[in-house]
């Protein structure tokens, strides 16, 4: 019932491919590599997923303006309208410069109306442009390396846990709107615009929910110096984690088999039209047990002093999707004794 009154009412949501309204989807773009399949020579390919579509190729590429999720979702940001409210938040925001290390490593999109909102979590450097200044277009910086997307239709109070999760993890917010309504209806939003940050807490466990399903929020903050993944959702969740996280450069952590739940590294992907290794990924993904989870960090030992978070959903069909892409994944060398 909840779904049929969302599909049928102008509200803001999370837009399917062919624009209709979901409660939540969730994407993966293919990293660019040679194939006869246009949309992975220019890395603009991806795979969806929602309630009624089992987890399939898009007919279209991320740069388009029809079949394409983030452009329907997101040209809603793109009308103008002080009405609209927004925050956009990047380690890595459109321009040439990184936020400060000291900030959160996540990537996301918070809109907002007078009625409801949007929440999209994503993993794309230099993306979106600030609808003040700009308008809808995927970014040269987000088509070499495969991207994870989970986007989130929310009621007020749902997107305002979020909000109070940023208080402790720590955003760069590169860009924003604030409506008049914001303090009253938002006000953990509120803080967050007014960079009222909470130095009291190291994590934040909470259930966003959406029309359809529940997503378990896990954050964390910049002082708390542990591995989310190992650490946080595997201990949580009781189940051990295979994660897909940015590999390259210093520090990458490798499979970890200490205590009751391990965190293991998946190398090799396989989504039946396409296939990579994790030196070509980008994305900040995890399944673990019955849970699906997207987020923003990776497993590398800088992470650990920075904030950030994952957002899970217990939706085992979507986990049976994930775990058969996994083509391989590294043995642990700590196996607990």
């Amino acid at each position: 019932m909840l779904f049929l009154i969302l599909t049928s009412l102008c509200i803001l949501s999370c837009k399917s491919p062919i624009g209709s309204s979901v409660p939540w989807y969730a994407a993966f773009k293919v990293p660019k590599i040679s194939d006869k399949i246009p949309t992975h020579a220019t890395g603009l390919g991806y795979f969806y997923r929602d309630d009624n579509t089992q987890l399939t190729e898009g007919p279209e590429d991320l740069n388009s303006s029809y079949n394409n999720p983030l452009y329907e979702t997101l040209k809603q940001m793109y009308t103008g309208s002080s009405d609209i409210g927004y925050l956009l938040f990047s380690d890595q925001p459109p321009g040439d410069k990184d936020a400060s290390s000291s900030r959160a490593h996540l990537k996301g999109v918070m809109v907002f109306d007078s009625d409801n909102g949007i929440y999209l979590v994503h993993s794309t450097p230099r993306f979106p442009n600030d609808p003040a200044t700009g308008e809808f277009s995927y970014p040269d910086s987000g088509v070499t390396y495969g991207q994870s997307f989970l986007c989130m239709t929310l009621e007020h109070e749902e997107l305002d846990k979020i909000a109070k999760s940023y208080l402790i993890e720590f955003p760069y917010i590169y860009a924003s709107n604030e409506p008049d309504f914001t303090e009253s209806k938002l006000p953990y939003v509120k803080d967050l615009l007014d960079s009222k940050w909470n130095k009291n807490e190291d994590t934040f466990i909470a259930e966003i929910k959406t029309a359809s399903k529940t997503f378990k929020l896990f954050g964390k903050s910049n002082s708390w110096n542990y591995d989310i993944y190992h650490d946080l959702i595997a201990l949580n969740l009781q189940k051990d984690t295979f994660s897909s996280t940015w590999s390259n450069g210093v520090g990458t952590m490798t499979s970890d088999c200490s205590g009751d739940y391990y965190a293991i590294n998946v190398l090799y992907v396989n989504f039946g039209s396409a296939e990579w290794q994790r030196s070509k990924d980008h994305s900040k993904w995890a399944v673990s047990g019955s849970h699906v989870c997207i987020g923003g960090i990776n497993r590398q030992e800088s992470q650990k002093k920075r904030g950030g978070d994952a957002f899970c959903v217990d939706y085992n069909p979507f986990a049976q999707e994930i775990l058969s892409v996994i083509s391989s994944y590294e043995e642990c060398s700590n196996e607990s004794s």
